[in-house]
């Protein structure tokens, strides 16, 4: 296609020709000679009659805990046998990043079914979602007249909050779900699902004797059971930005770990547990089970930030 370039010395060359055939100044309109010359030229050394690349773009690790160095592995490859002169490379990165190696925009070329390999690499940035793309290859003849130009998809980095390990929280639910013995809670209980066995003490109940361990061992065995305490939690996460003055932004950033953590021990419990977040982003993760579910509660977590609910 053509370029803004092209576009403006072909339409001041149709001015001019104009303007000398209005006026009969023939010296006005051989001023299109040069600029004629300029596309004549550009057809003697323009790009290939085809012109084909094949762009790819990937971002090692597309979600971090902002504790990593993040890369960007970027692929250029000619699929024609022609050589290609003036390659730009071009990927729009957020200005918040700042590159440690590597450069988003690199001249080149590439010969015959070439590949070009390019690496970029940056720190980790502080918590949120970035977009990172697209990355932009374009194509141009010896005097920038003809462009082919192919885009790669947007991805997104997703800098989440770390869970902290938290000890002694235990939910003590009213209520329990509807999947006894499914989710166990890995504590010791009353249950349906068997946990260990270990010797009779007084108290116990009867019914918990195992009687053909009892009898092997020829002492009392009671059976040990996981107790069912798990159920529906919802953690709601509000960052309406009257809570928070601007010299608290750690402030803020414990709430989003803490909602983190919270949400971590839970799933581990056994509980089905969803994510409500309010202000100036919004959300909500359903309840459910899962290390990929966590993910999800994780990922919304990201794109908290302080603001008008």
């Amino acid at each position: 296609m053509f370029t803004k370039k092209a576009s403006t010395y072909f339409a001041l060359a149709t001015v001019l020709l104009f303007l000398g055939l209005l006026l009969r100044d023939w010296q006005l309109a051989i001023l299109v000679l040069p600029l004629a010359s300029l596309f004549f030229l550009t057809n003697v050394w323009a790009l290939p009659e085809r012109v084909e690349l094949e762009v790819k773009h990937q971002v090692v690790p597309s979600d971090s805990f902002g504790d990593e160095d993040i890369y960007i592995h970027v692929t250029i490859s000619n699929k024609t046998s022609d050589r290609l002169r003036n390659v730009e490379v071009n990927d729009h990165l957020p200005g918040d990043i700042t590159l440690d190696s590597g450069a988003s925009r690199v001249l080149t070329q590439l010969e015959a079914y070439e590949n070009l390999e390019l690496d970029i690499g940056f720190h980790s940035p502080i918590r949120g979602h970035y977009r990172i793309g697209p990355l932009v290859s374009r194509v141009q003849d010896t005097f920038g007249f003809y462009l082919v130009e192919k885009k790669s998809e947007v991805e997104v980095l997703s800098i989440m909050p770390r869970p902290e390990r938290i000890k002694g929280a235990e939910l003590r639910p009213r209520h329990l779900g509807p999947w006894p013995g499914t989710i166990p809670a890995k504590t010791l209980g009353h249950g349906t699902e068997f946990y260990s066995m270990r010797d009779y003490v007084a108290g116990d109940d009867p019914k918990r004797i195992n009687w053909k361990t009892s009898a092997k061992h020829a002492r009392l065995i009671v059976n040990e059971m996981e107790a069912e305490r798990v159920t529906d939690v919802m953690i709601v996460l509000d960052t309406d930005v009257s809570f928070y003055e601007t010299t608290e932004a750690e402030l803020f950033e414990r709430g989003v770990r803490a909602a983190a953590s919270m949400a971590s021990l839970l799933l581990r419990q056994g509980n089905r547990v969803g994510m409500i977040l309010q202000g100036e982003e919004r959300g909500v993760v359903s309840p459910a089970f899962g290390k990929k579910h966590e993910r999800n509660i994780l990922f919304l977590l990201a794109a908290a930030k302080p603001g008008r609910a």
